[in-house]
């Protein structure tokens, strides 16, 4: 038998305020080309920039900068691997100058740091390949041995799939047998992510092309999935949604993982914003029975629509990580789920003004003021939900229903 997602105690949820993140290290070298490349040709670009990037890496900084330009008494640790070289100084340098708590990253004398070749055109498009080396030996055995000897342990773990899937997998597992929060931003999605581990998951966060990933990795391991229902309206009288409009749009995914797994999941829709689909509520007040027993919650979150006259998007690149880590930075905080959905809204559109994968991570008075001007939307059945609920830190929304 699979060991099950544990259910998180009070306790253990508000235990902690600090954030862990497991996650790859890189180097990035960005060019600019008019156009992107095509299979067997050149393109030159007039620059060339180099700067700290690697998903985890990003998503620490970013919750990182969130946390330290303001009071928050929350922080942020990486674990990670990088080579012994300039590469390797340089971003632990770059994490360091956001409060981020680098003690623990681990320097590889036979692996060098790894590199990212990031093209952008002038339309935004991009193209990514990233040499892994130093964090295809990131393991979570050394997070685990470090996080055995803390006085306490972190509130969450966010991982991401640039280091050896195995060793996320690992983590989370550990995460569920201790009463830790896990986030897993399923980014690249080329790996195949184990039913087991979705059901010791918390949370998951993908785009709208991860998210169709996950589900068809699922359904290889013959994984019986639910068909949700109409999921635009909040009601549950209508009729299950076909198996040909699950597979093709990305929210009603996202809602049959939800459902299927009891897991919280983001799944962030580029210029539409966000969908966050919530399967179990955080009082027992507000638990779903009898007609609504099988509703699922969902918050639907605009883009930031309101840019000033001076601003416009330069660049994708970094605003899934700056997204992620805005989100985590207001969890570990216990903020509500509302707060943690505008911030990450805010964060993730404001961040593609500059170039770069966290050039454009606000500050958080900035952040504190811009996102207000995230528009959300609450689906949550004939019923309604209560306002105990809509209180309730984010973190109450990953308890598992009693049976």
């Amino acid at each position: 038998m699979s060991a099950k997602r544990q259910k998180v105690s009070e306790e253990d949820a508000r235990g902690g305020d600090s954030l862990h993140v497991l996650g790859s290290v890189v180097f990035d070298i960005l060019f600019s080309p008019k156009s992107l490349p095509t299979p067997g040709t050149t393109v030159l670009s007039e620059n060339v920039k180099k700067a700290p990037g690697g998903k985890g890496a990003n998503q620490a900084h970013a919750a990182g900068k969130v946390l330290s330009s303001s009071s928050s008494t929350s922080s942020v640790s990486f674990f990670g691997c990088v080579g012994e070289d300039e590469f390797g100084a340089k971003s632990l340098e770059s994490l360091q100058s956001v409060g981020v708590n680098t003690d623990h990253i681990q320097m590889r004398k036979e692996k060098a740091t790894a590199i990212a070749s990031v093209v952008i055109d002038e339309k935004g498009e991009n193209q990514i390949c990233v040499g892994s080396s130093a964090n295809n030996s990131t393991n979570a055995k050394e997070w685990i041995e470090i996080v055995e000897k803390q006085k306490e342990k972190p509130a969450a773990l966010l991982l991401q799939m640039e280091i050896p899937p195995s060793e996320v997998f690992a983590a989370v597992r550990y995460c569920s047998e201790n009463g830790i929060i896990s986030i897993l931003n399923a980014a690249p999605a080329d790996e195949s992510i184990p039913t087991e581990t979705l059901e010791m998951l918390n949370i998951l966060i993908v785009n709208e092309h991860e998210v169709l990933q996950v589900r068809d990795s699922v359904l290889r391991e013959g994984y019986a999935m639910s068909i949700p229902r109409i999921y635009s309206n909040g009601n549950t009288d209508g009729p299950e949604l076909s198996t040909d409009v699950v597979a093709q749009d990305p929210r009603a995914v996202a809602h049959q993982l939800a459902q299927s797994f009891q897991l919280i999941v983001i799944v962030t829709l580029g210029e539409e914003g966000c969908a966050a689909i919530l399967p179990v509520r955080p009082t027992e007040n507000d638990a779903s029975t009898g007609e609504e027993r099988d509703a699922i919650d969902t918050i639907y979150s605009s883009a930031l629509k309101n840019l000033k006259n001076e601003e416009k998007i330069v660049s994708a690149v970094g605003a899934g990580d700056a997204f992620v880590g805005a989100f985590c930075a207001y969890l570990v905080e216990k903020r509500d789920i509302h707060t943690c959905l505008r911030a990450a809204s805010a964060c993730g559109t404001l961040a593609c003004l500059s170039n770069g994968a966290r050039d454009g991570v606000p500050t958080r008075q900035d952040l504190d003021e811009r996102m207000h001007d995230v528009e959300l939307l609450g689906v949550w059945g004939k019923l309604g939900i209560s306002e105990e609920a809509l209180k309730c830190p984010a973190v109450d929304w990953c308890r598992l229903k009693k049976k």
